[in-house]
C-alpha cells in the first residue's frame, strides 16, 4: 500500500482525503494483479487446467465495470458521458464524484490539481456535464430511465 501510495503522492492534497483512502481503489487494484483472486477447483475434473483469473489494464476501467454491474442505470450513464463529454472532462466528472463519495471536503481542489486545471474550472466541467446529461435524458427516449436518476435529480 505505501508503494502505491508513494507512486500517487503529487496528485495527493493534505486537506483532501487520507492518502489510504485516496488510494485505496489503486492499492486494492496492485493486490489483485500481484496475489490474484480466490480460486476454488471444480469437483468435476476434465484433466484441463485452466489459469487463475487475473485482472489487466487500467484500475479505472475495473472500477467502472463493478460499478456498472450493480446499477444499469449507472451503466448508461457512464457510457453516455462518456460518449458526449471529451477525454478529460469524462474523467474529471468521475474524479469529481468519486471524491465526492469519499467525503472529501474540496473535490473541486482535489481533481483540479489532478488534472491541472483550477478548481473553479472543475466545477464548472461538473455543472455543464450535469446539464448536459439533464437535457439528453429529457430529450432521448433511450435515457428515459436516467430522469430519475440521483446524479441527474435536483
Amino acid at each position: 500500500a505505501w508503494l502505491v501510495i508513494r507512486e500517487r503522492a503529487g496528485g495527493w492534497s493534505a486537506d483532501g482525503a487520507m492518502p489510504w483512502r485516496w488510494a485505496h481503489l489503486a492499492i486494492r487494484h496492485r493486490v489483485s494483479e500481484a496475489v490474484g483472486h480466490r480460486t476454488t477447483p471444480l469437483m468435476e475434473d476434465d484433466g484441463v487446467e485452466e489459469a487463475a483469473w487475473s485482472p489487466t489494464g487500467d484500475c479505472e476501467d475495473l472500477v467502472l465495470t463493478r460499478l456498472r454491474c450493480g446499477d444499469p442505470r449507472l451503466a448508461l450513464m457512464l457510457t453516455t458521458l462518456k460518449a458526449n463529454l471529451s477525454g478529460r472532462d469524462y474523467l474529471v466528472v468521475v474524479e469529481y464524484l468519486q471524491q465526492q463519495s469519499f467525503g472529501d471536503p474540496s473535490p473541486s481542489h482535489t481533481v483540479g490539481r489532478l488534472y491541472r486545471v483550477k478548481p473553479d474550472n472543475v466545477r464548472q466541467i461538473y455543472h455543464r456535464a450535469r446539464k448536459r446529461m439533464r437535457k439528453l435524458a429529457a430529450d432521448d427516449p433511450e435515457l428515459e430511465s436516467l430522469r430519475g436518476f440521483w446524479w441527474l435529480a435536483a
